[in-house]
């Protein structure tokens, strides 16, 4: 057993925090290999870690829906994490792989909630402690749970963008059980202070970017939660998005749905906006009677994850959803300047 650890102490010593915190990848390190999923049930797939752990992605990222808590009592929501870093599969995947996480409804409070979540900041403070985020850590100086990292050098940089579509989130107007488009001033998904964040980061460099967000953004199609319902707020993302001109090097990265698929929406600058679908990682079989007008391809609704391979040099990403039994189920080329 001391030889054991004293050949883990060896090989993640520059990395490697202490306690069960896990792996970091430094931030001039180029990054190639990326997997990411949501709507995970602590206990119920816990293989599915293990096949992410195949894939040996130098990062992994929580797209929402984290951990089922549903609730507004802290302890039930610091248990439920406690649950899922105490899962062996996923203890031993973070030894190797940095995890980086924005959060759903599930996660944040209960099913479809927005600001008005009672515990909203005790909420935020249990995720990020639940996640290892430093105490001098930007998002800790500042309201909800966005964030945003950078690796690589120029020629290989790569932004990763994590929205948080729950803390500001204006309450929904729904009919029956179809919610319905919301629009007027108070109408917001994000909020003041994250539009201009947003705005400030995709002035940065980067010759790749990645923006989650947990909801989809550009499928239309369907009565559950999405962009759409704010389209004062989509249609606001999408301009900016071309007024930065970061169209081409841009993917999007959502879950929620219990499904996953492609999406690709033509802009006015003739450039595509593609978006990837990955959902869930415990919690699948969703996606009946949509109509995505951006859909590429065909949809998959069983328990999958989601796995980019960038190759820096011919400028291309390979998207692909993988099966819990670690069999490729769908893959979709990009590329990018």
């Amino acid at each position: 057993m001391k030889i054991l650890a004293a050949s883990l102490a060896l090989l993640f010593t520059a990395n490697l925090t202490a306690g069960d915190k896990g792996f970091s990848i430094p931030s001039e390190k180029t990054v190639e290999r990326i997997s990411f999923g949501s709507c995970h049930r602590t206990g119920k797939n816990a293989q599915i870690w293990e096949q992410i752990a195949k894939q040996q992605p130098q990062l992994f990222i929580f797209t929402g829906d984290n951990i089922y808590a549903d609730t507004h009592d802290p302890k039930k929501l610091k248990a439920d994490y406690q649950k899922l870093n105490q899962l062996p599969e996923y203890k031993a995947l973070k030894q190797q792989t940095n995890v980086i996480a924005t959060w759903d409804d599930h996660d944040f409070g209960i099913n479809d909630e927005g600001r008005e979540n009672p515990i909203r900041k005790q909420s935020r403070d249990i995720m990020l402690d639940a996640f290892d985020i430093p105490a001098d850590a930007p998002v800790r100086s500042r309201e909800g749970v966005y964030q945003s990292f950078t690796y690589g050098s120029k020629g290989k940089r790569l932004q990763i963008i994590l929205l948080d579509t729950r803390y500001f989130r204006s309450p929904l107007k729904k009919e029956g059980k179809v919610y319905l488009p919301s629009t007027g001033k108070d109408a917001t998904l994000l909020g003041e202070q994250q539009w201009k964040w947003l705005e400030s980061e995709l002035t940065k460099p980067a010759d790749l970017r990645l923006i989650v967000s947990s909801i989809q953004v550009l499928n239309s199609g369907h009565r559950y939660e999405k962009w759409a319902n704010m389209p004062d707020e989509r249609d606001k993302l999408l301009k900016l998005l071309q007024d930065k001109n970061s169209i081409s090097n841009t993917l999007i990265i959502s879950g929620d749905r219990h499904f996953s698929e492609f999406s690709k929406k033509p802009l006015e600058n003739k450039q595509d906006l593609w978006e990837v679908t990955s959902s869930g990682l415990s919690n699948a079989g969703g996606g009946w009677g949509d109509k995505n007008p951006w859909l590429v391809g065909k949809a998959f609704n069983k328990r999958n994850f989601g796995h980019l391979s960038i190759n820096w040099e011919t400028r291309s990403v390979s998207i692909q959803l993988i099966d819990t039994d670690g069999k490729q189920v769908r893959e979709q080329s990009i590329t990018f300047p």
